[in-house]
């Protein structure tokens, strides 16, 4: 029953994390990047869009949807927690109907994407001329060393680690497979790590020490990310060849929550005035009303 009751836990923190407390720090992101943007000179070049008003729209129906996401999840709470209460029951549904949460949770993200991309698109139009910032930006700049080699360390010990199992495979257990998919995680997180370094700034107004440092979180979060995905699988691994299966469930929950809390480390930079202070958004002459 331990863990039954472990992953219980797991899922309701996968819950909290993904539906709660991640969909809170990217509002609070949206809104303080909001209030950097001039109003009146947006509206002035893109007629019959009223920033404040498109942002309520777009928030009021990402709520709608992590809401809708929190009632399904818990529908699978109480249908998972009347499973474990069987004495015969197996892990496999349990992960399925898990990650199947888990991606309706990540639905709400995709509303955020298309309003961000309509934004972007807008915001190329008011783009203010600055003195350029001559300041190499490079991975060790946000990353030390020690952690580049973790990863790298990380990658080939899980590496020997699947050539060790394949000379004594278990059941479902594809060697092949997993280096691939391994090394596909490691490239989009090197990926997503370029465009974080050298990709366009999506905020023209946003101050460079802002960018440098939701910059700096998003780079370790993909670093961090990637680690864990080499740690979990390794786990798995480890709990079915020891006959553990019932505890994955629980340790895939636990990943879940924390590979979204690494994805949403960048939303806990707010942006800052020009005064150093923290922008919270309570400038109305910025949007032409009230604080957002």
């Amino acid at each position: 029953m331990i863990e039954a009751n472990f992953f219980l836990a797991a899922f309701v923190l996968q819950i909290v994390s993904m539906s709660m407390l991640c969909p809170a720090l990217a509002i609070r992101h949206i809104r303080a990047q909001a209030a950097t943007i001039p109003a009146d000179r947006f509206e002035q070049v893109n007629p019959g869009i009223h920033l404040a008003q498109a942002l309520e729209h777009t928030l009021f129906w990402y709520r709608a949807a992590n809401a809708t996401a929190i009632v399904l999840a818990l529908m699978a709470f109480a249908w998972m927690y009347d499973y474990v209460q069987r004495p015969d029951w197996s892990d496999g549904p349990l992960e399925t109907v898990a990650a199947a949460s888990f991606m309706i949770q990540a639905l709400p993200v995709l509303m955020l994407a298309v309003f961000g991309a309509r934004s972007r698109k807008a915001l190329g139009m008011l783009e203010p001329r600055r003195s350029a910032v001559l300041q190499r930006r490079g991975i060790l700049n946000l990353v030390s060393p020690l952690t580049l080699v973790a990863a790298a360390l990380t990658y080939g010990l899980f590496a020997g680690y699947v050539v060790y199992l394949a000379r004594n495979p278990f059941p479902d257990f594809h060697p092949i497979a997993t280096l691939i998919g391994v090394t596909l995680s490691y490239a989009m997180s090197a990926f997503a790590i370029h465009r974080l370094l050298y990709g366009r700034k999506a905020n023209p107004f946003e101050s460079h020490a802002t960018r440098l440092r939701a910059m700096g979180l998003g780079v370790k979060g993909a670093v961090y990310a990637a680690i864990a995905g080499c740690v979990f699988l390794s786990l798995n691994f480890t709990l079915v060849v020891l006959d553990l299966q019932r505890w994955e469930p629980g340790a895939q929950s636990l990943f879940l929550a924390l590979c979204a809390l690494c994805c949403f480390a960048g939303f806990t930079a707010a942006p800052r005035g020009p005064t150093g202070t923290p922008d919270t958004g309570d400038e109305p002459a910025r949007l032409g009303q009230e604080p957002l």
